[in-house]
């Protein structure tokens, strides 16, 4: 029997694949794991269930935010004490758990290494691998690090980060960094950690080292190195109160003309994109500070927006779900509904699933916005397979819809379960609980998962060699090769010339391959 206790309103936020329950007063929750009988009936399965752990008694569950990656998606939890946790999205493995003082405010960005999270105005890089710091900075007189970095102000929208920036919303200023080289960190790291060992450690007698028989290159060897070591010995020793720093750098600031900016932005690899609350769509160069192109909507943005590949989806109080082109500067396409758009449009490799506000969710097909169907009692996207799609209404009502025609096919009492994520990647869905507790779900009969989207990332290439000129000598010239393939080769900002190289160059979207045994997209008949 679910147990529940009302200390006030409840807030749902979500932010793409992340749901939020933030407020003073919080509707606490102890739900049961739905019986087995309940879930055939349903045509489901439990995958897993964990139980996340809490600090004290004002801890709670901030918010859920599945994570794509290269090896498949990750489940990464917040809590409000600040912990940050990665799970393994298909196994429910706890990855690593990460304790970090401050003020939990939005969701994190991430990319294939790294994930960014936000405390107040202090960011904290954490690693992806094992969940350790990736910046820090020593003060003279500490001999400890402080873990993190400073930033200007705090940020107004959840940060977003690729393999080659960072991008941060801070009111009507967005700022570009440029991620320190995380290897030659771990190397300097080492190297440190090693001379405090060294040097804290009493003196050992070593067992004496027979030189005789040692071969003639092993001797040479030796003193080669002996040699080394005076010759550090000799150097003037490093002052250790200068400190030492890995930080981020700034690469530029671009402040808007009226209203804040209060959702993530897109990236492409040579673009980044904002919307402002008042509905103005704005295209930058990731790599100069100049504008590509604006566009305004009728309306105002309340939503997040959504991309796939080269293309952004942007819902506003307007009514319209609007397609652009985010390097052609087009509308590619825009679908009218009959309330304003106040939720993120999920996307898959095929759909776009949509939520008018108190009218229902629409399935459109992505690449033409065409109106597939419309089911009136949906409220939020959770999850879809080959033959249905899940999400759940205003009440917290689990509904199995069917994926053809959009009817209900079946409802299940999920109130309590009050933190639901939207996943676009994979057909698993999560549910949560304020209590901790965390379960993923799937189709009984669909052991391996079905890939719903395509996981892409950005592809770093060498600088390519100039290509001298053939010299003249007097017969038929051949025509200039280019150094390209269809625009997708070494990006040149505006004003470089043919034969400059301009490094490190960031190429098109690459298709990062499937681990085995996850089927393809799926593709209705």
């Amino acid at each position: 029997m679910a147990r529940t206790w009302l200390l006030g309103g409840l807030l749902m936020l979500p932010l793409g694949g992340w749901a939020v329950g933030q407020t003073d007063g919080r509707v606490l929750t102890s739900p049961t794991v739905p019986r087995r009988e309940i879930l055939e009936r349903l045509g489901l399965e439990l995958a897993w269930r964990t139980h996340i752990r809490f600090q004290g008694g004002r801890d709670g569950l901030f918010g859920v935010q599945v994570i794509p990656g290269p090896r498949g998606p990750d489940l990464l939890v917040q809590t409000r004490a600040g912990a940050v946790l990665l799970f393994d999205a298909e196994t429910g493995d706890l990855r690593w758990r990460m304790a970090l003082e401050g003020t939990v405010l939005a969701a994190a960005g991430f990319n294939t290494r790294s994930i960014f999270v936000a405390r107040g105005s202090q960011l904290y890089v954490l690693s992806r691998r094992n969940g350790m710091h990736r910046i820090y900075a020593t003060q003279p007189g500490y001999p400890e690090p402080v873990m993190g970095y400073t930033l200007p102000a705090t940020p107004s929208a959840p940060l977003v980060a690729d393999d080659a920036g960072l991008f941060v919303a801070m009111g009507q200023r967005l700022t570009a960094y440029v991620h320190p080289e995380f290897q030659k960190t771990i190397e300097f790291v080492k190297m440190e950690r090693d001379k405090r060992l060294e040097a804290t450690q009493p003196d050992v007698e070593p067992s004496p080292l027979d030189i005789d028989k040692l071969k003639a290159k092993e001797r040479a060897g030796l003193l080669e190195a002996l040699e080394k070591i005076h010759a550090a010995a000799d150097k003037p020793p490093v002052e250790i109160s200068k400190g030492t720093t890995v930080q981020p750098v700034e690469l530029w600031s671009y402040y808007t003309r009226a209203t804040a900016i209060q959702q993530p932005p897109l990236t492409t690899y040579e673009q980044v994109n904002v919307v402002t609350t008042d509905g103005i769509f704005v295209a930058l160069n990731r790599f100069e500070l100049f504008q590509n192109f604006e566009f305004k909507t009728q309306g105002n943005v309340s939503a997040p927006m959504n991309q796939y590949g080269l293309t952004a989806y942007v819902g506003s109080d307007d009514f319209s779900l609007y397609a652009f082109g985010m390097h052609s500067g087009k509308i590619l396409w825009r679908f009218i509904a009959e309330a304003p758009i106040e939720r993120r449009p999920e996307v898959t490799d095929r759909d776009i699933f949509v939520t008018a506000s108190g009218v229902g969710m629409y399935r459109l097909e992505r690449e033409t916005g065409r109106k597939i169907w419309l089911n009136r009692r949906a409220e939020q996207y959770l999850a879809s397979n080959p033959k249905f799609v899940y999400a759940v209404d205003r009440q917290g009502f689990l509904l199995v819809i069917d994926a053809e025609r959009g009817a209900t096919m079946a409802v299940w009492d999920a109130r309590d379960w009050t933190v639901t994520v939207a996943n676009e990647w994979t057909d698993r869905f999560y549910l949560a609980a304020t209590d901790g507790q965390l379960i993923c779900l799937r189709h009984r009969d669909l052991a391996s998962p079905v890939t719903s989207r395509t996981y892409f990332t950005l592809k770093r290439e060498e600088p390519k060699k100039i290509v001298e000129p053939k010299k003249d000598n007097g017969d038929k010239k051949e025509p200039e090769k280019k150094d390209d393939k269809a625009g997708l080769g070494a990006l040149r900002p505006p004003g470089r010339a043919s034969g400059d190289v301009v490094g490190p160059a960031w190429s098109e979207l690459m298709v990062v391959r499937r681990p085995p045994g996850v089927d393809a997209p799926w593709r209705p008949r």
